[in-house]
């Protein structure tokens, strides 16, 4: 290892040269030097103002050239180089440049987004394929295909090179071509119309308004004209028109030309809420905030060539929300939730308005079904209302569990698709009106402010979350981001479909989540949930909070978890749950609240004599750590833990201090109380490191020197676990941590090396990340995250050369496995040896006399770390560590 002193005169080594030389060569090393480190500054220079450190590193490097130089005055050669022009030097100072360019854009190039999946359903009805196997579905920007059947995502249709893009304009209509079953028209808020050929993905067609676009309507005996709503966005306060009826002509499937012919403008109105085009397309109609407007096609204008149009205004009573055209009436649902049937409109008479009553509350989802004898409606009250025209009956379907949004109805009139709010699809058989199918998006709910617990099954490697939908039970939801569609869903917490209030009119919290852990064996889950409540009937002084520790077994012929225990208020009534950690290597469990002591669980079979075993989770040791006050105002203590990554320690943080605890004994083994930070928020163990996310940094401490790593100030950290989010990658010692900024709306996504406070990955996200996990696997690095909008992000590096120098950086770690317990205290047996008879030896055991000896002394007294870390590994029978220096090395 070579260290290189940056002060070390630079005289002896150009002995030979020139003074003219000599001050030339330093004074242009400076200036460079000075100029690189201001392009690094500004390179690497974030928009809140921190600094990562690139300047140091580079400066180091240079000063290594120079270094190296000296070298040759201990070999007693004579160095020319200084002698040689300037303009050389300036070009050996520029290629050491664009070097280093080139190394770090390599290095933060290397991660990128390799799939996006995931989105909310976009709030037009669902449309069914001709066969009724699958069904159109919009999310975002781009429209996806999803089987009924399977459930999964068999193509999407848009711009699949911009699928990593935040930008792209939302779909705002679309609608299946008439006369062609793999043809799709497409309209987005840009106001682009494109006409896609489904099957293989290929855009056949587009136009663009430059307006944003609310629907679209397309006759079957005119399949290639398109009729659209536009808004205008009219700056003059006097003009109360902000929308308008445009109609364009696509070429048919048989036309040679792709020119699209603008019609003329046919109507303008306020707020439009809907369109209906008849079959013939003699007639359209418009619906309006009060008024609906019934439009007769007329003769061809001989100047114009396009056709002229009669609109007739007809006011209504209440204000409207949906407008539907069937035939020869007009269905129209109000702001009070009545449903509405306008006759004799189409002929331009005076309408007979039939009023059906149902819904206490304006209704969205309406759709005809039978040739038009029945109405669907649909509203906030997640129950599909079926409404018999002629006589005026109704049917229902209850609980559907959350409201509906739209109604998409097939063909041949057999299946219904219902978008509920809950980011998922119903497909209802219309026989015996049973679910058929349930097509499940990310289902985060739109009220989440922060983040949510998740997690990643080791084997399937798909994201087990916590959701809550409005109005419908808690519940884990497991996600395949790889095919794009949900694979089951558990329920948690279970209430009843009500909108339930308080007597000042606040709604009542929800229960919720707060934190999922799996076993090693991935076959038992540990949940923690919470439900709390501030009214009239709780004191204020008291405990408010329900708390639940439950345990799961996974059910592999049913594929799902069974619920096997459940814990009240497992540490204490109204304690709440700080954390809950799995054991890596056993079936085991540790939970932290605060009361101030950590809780081991273990399962126990209830009753061994029986011939079916039950397995049950009991509290097997309790670890008393600090002593908590009872001030009812002191309530904002935070604790966090980990296990080791052999599973013997468990580490605790609290305030500003690190307790190492013998999983074993249940005693505190260490303390590590010379951090000089802030409060602990997190901690986490990656190999013989543990990552410390304290109330303005980060910190990285080494187990086995006992000493920081790295420390990295952070101003932007703020005061609570709500705002970042941490993931480890425990193959490649990688780390990603993200922070929201709750100002902006925004947040920064950071990948570190265990070893280097520069981070390899940094990057800027649009949306808050309200879930970050890491996903396991041998050949590359992985990173996942969920945001608000709904998608999951995968970043993902298969740089082999980036893993491998990673793999050399960590070859000390990784070549001896410590066991920490070798360390910081064991459980002493001296009557038990384990026999190998290959080699006639016995394993060393380590008693607590010898370790007393050598730790147990007045802190006045004791010897330097190092030394004790040395005469430990004696002990256990390791040769000592090789000294540790934070010194750059280069290799030459």
């Amino acid at each position: 290892m070579h260290q290189i002193d940056t002060d070390e005169p630079m005289e002896d080594v150009l002995e030979d040269c020139s003074k003219k030389s000599k001050f030339t060569e330093q004074e242009n090393s400076e200036k460079k030097v000075q100029n690189s480190e201001k392009e690094d500054i500004e390179e690497c220079e974030m928009q809140d103002g921190d600094f990562f450190f690139e300047k140091k590193e580079k400066k180091q490097k240079k000063n290594a050239l120079l270094g190296a130089k000296t070298e040759n005055k201990k070999l007693n050669t004579i160095n020319t180089s200084i002698c040689l022009s300037e303009k050389f030097k300036s070009m050996e100072m520029n290629i050491l440049d664009e070097e280093d360019k080139k190394k770090k854009k390599k290095r933060l190039l290397s991660w990128k987004i390799q799939s996006v999946s995931g989105g909310y359903f976009s709030d037009l009805a669902p449309i069914f394929t001709k066969d009724e196997k699958s069904i159109f579905v919009a999310i975002g920007s781009f429209v996806k295909v999803y089987n009924i059947k399977t459930r999964i995502c068999t193509q999407t249709i848009g711009n699949l090179d911009q699928r990593d893009c935040l930008n792209l304009p939302k779909i705002t209509a679309m609608e299946l071509d008439p006369s062609n079953e793999y043809r799709i028209y497409v309209a987005d808020e840009e106001g682009t119309i494109k006409l896609w050929d489904w099957m293989d993905n290929n855009l056949l067609n587009s136009r663009h308004t430059r307006k944003k676009i609310h629907y679209i309507s397309i006759p079957s005996s005119n399949p290639s004209c398109v009729y659209v709503v536009l808004e205008h966005n009219s700056l003059h306060p006097s003009n109360s028109h902000d929308s308008s009826v445009y109609s364009y002509t696509f070429p048919s499937s048989v036309s040679t030309s792709t020119k699209v012919i603008r019609s003329q403008r046919i109507l303008k109105c306020k707020t439009c809420v809907g369109m209906s085009i008849s079959d013939d397309e003699k007639t359209l109609v418009i619906g309006s905030t009060h008024s609906i407007y019934v439009c007769k096609k007329k003769e061809l204008n001989p100047e114009t060539h396009q056709k002229l149009w009669e609109t007739h205004k007809f006011d209504t009573r209440d204000p409207i929300s949906t407008l539907l055209m069937y035939d020869n009436y007009v269905a129209v649902g109000d702001h009070e939730g009545k449903l509405l049937i306008y006759y004799n409109i189409l002929n331009l008479e005076e309408p007979i308005i039939r009023i059906f009553h149902w819904h206490p509350q304006t209704f969205s989802a309406l759709n005809f079904a039978l040739e038009g004898s029945y109405i669907l409606t649909g509203g906030r009250e997640g129950v599909l209302v079926f409404w018999q025209i002629k006589t005026g009956n109704k049917q229902f379907l209850p609980r559907l569990g959350s409201p509906i949004s739209k109604i998409g109805i097939s063909r041949t009139n057999s299946l219904y698709a219902v978008l509920l709010e809950n980011n998922s699809i119903k497909i209802i058989d219309a026989i015996d009106l049973k679910t058929k199918s349930e097509i499940s998006g990310v289902q985060i709910g739109k009220d989440v402010a922060h983040r949510i617990p998740s997690i990643v099954h080791p084997i399937t490697k798909n994201i087990l979350f916590a959701s809550q939908s409005l109005f419908s039970s808690t519940f884990l939801q497991s996600y395949d981001i790889i095919r794009d569609y949900q694979t089951y869903k558990t329920e948690v917490i279970r209430v009843s479909h009500l909108e339930t209030l308080e007597k000042d009119g606040l709604e009542i919290p929800k229960p919720k989540i707060t934190h999922i852990s799996l076993s090693m064996d991935c076959l038992w889950m540990a949940t923690v949930d919470e439900w709390e409540l501030l009214n009239e009937y709780y004191d204020f002084h008291k405990e408010n909070r329900e708390i639940f520790l439950k345990f799961w077994k996974w059910d592999s012929p049913n594929k799902k978890w069974d619920l096997s225990t459940r814990i009240d208020s497992p540490h204490g009534l109204g304690k709440k749950v700080n954390g809950l950690n799995a054991s890596p290597n056993e079936k085991k469990f540790c939970t932290i609240g605060n009361d101030g002591s950590l809780k081991l669980w273990k399962s126990k079979i209830k009753d061994k004599s029986r011939t079916i075993k039950t397995e049950m989770w009991i509290c097997y040791k309790v670890i008393r750590y600090i002593q908590i006050s009872n001030d009812p105002f002191n309530k904002n203590e935070v604790f966090c833990t980990t296990w080791t990554l052999d599973g013997s320690m468990i580490i605790v943080g609290y305030n500003k201090i690190l307790l190492i605890v013998d999983e074993r004994l249940g005693t505190i083994r260490h303390t590590i109380n010379n951090l000089y930070i802030e409060r602990i928020l997190f901690v986490q163990a990656l190999g013989t490191f543990i990552i410390v996310i304290a109330k303005k940094c980060i910190l990285v401490w080494d187990i086995l020197r006992a000493t920081t790593k790295w420390y990295l100030n952070i101003p932007k950290i703020h005061h609570s676990l709500k705002d970042f989010h941490l993931a480890a990658d425990h193959t490649n010692l990688l780390f990603a941590v993200s922070f929201n900024n709750s100002k902006e709306h925004n947040s920064k996504l950071y990948i570190f090396n265990v070893t280097s406070p520069i981070p390899i990955f940094l990057q800027q996200h649009p949306h808050k990340i309200i879930a970050l996990n890491h996903i396991p696997s041998i050949s590359f690095s992985s990173f996942t995250f969920l945001d608000l909008s709904g998608y999951f992000f995968t970043l993902t590096t298969k740089d082999s050369t980036f893993i491998k120098n990673i793999e050399n950086d960590q070859t000390l770690a990784q070549e001896k496995e410590f066991k920490l317990s070798n360390i910081y205290g064991a459980i002493s047996n001296e009557k038990t040896t384990i026999s190998l008879p290959e080699d006639d030896l016995r394993s060393k055991v380590i008693s607590i006399e010898a370790l007393s000896l050598l730790y147990d002394k007045p802190t006045y007294t004791m010897p330097s770390l190092e030394f004790l870390l040395e005469e430990t590994m004696k002990l256990i029978g390791e040769p000592p560590l090789e000294r540790f220096s934070k010194t750059l090395d280069f290799k030459a």
